[in-house]
């Protein structure tokens, strides 16, 4: 695995993706996801594998499915550790 320089991009309009690490083809196998406090991203899915998530600062609020469901979101405060698997709608 190779560090990556920290090239920031703003994904889902609202997010600031920096990679931290690529694997040995180039592709970022880490990475910090940041949001601006109040802001929310759209549903959508993964189908690049397996993500492991940290809660780093501040609270996440997270649903799963096809569509954000305000009723159905749960709370993971700074220290939680999520695991995604592939192709999981969120």
């Amino acid at each position: 695995m190779q560090t990556a320089d920290p090239p920031n991009q703003t994904v889902y309009d609202v997010a600031t993706l920096t990679q931290l690490a690529l694997d040995a083809e180039g592709k970022p196998s880490v990475i910090q996801l940041s949001l601006p406090d109040g802001e929310e991203i759209a549903a959508h899915g993964t189908d690049s594998g397996l993500r492991l998530i940290t809660v780093v600062t501040g609270d996440l609020y997270w649903g799963d499915g096809d569509a954000v469901d305000p009723a159905a979101k749960m709370i993971y405060p700074t220290g939680s550790v999520l695991m995604l698997p592939s192709i999981t709608p969120h």
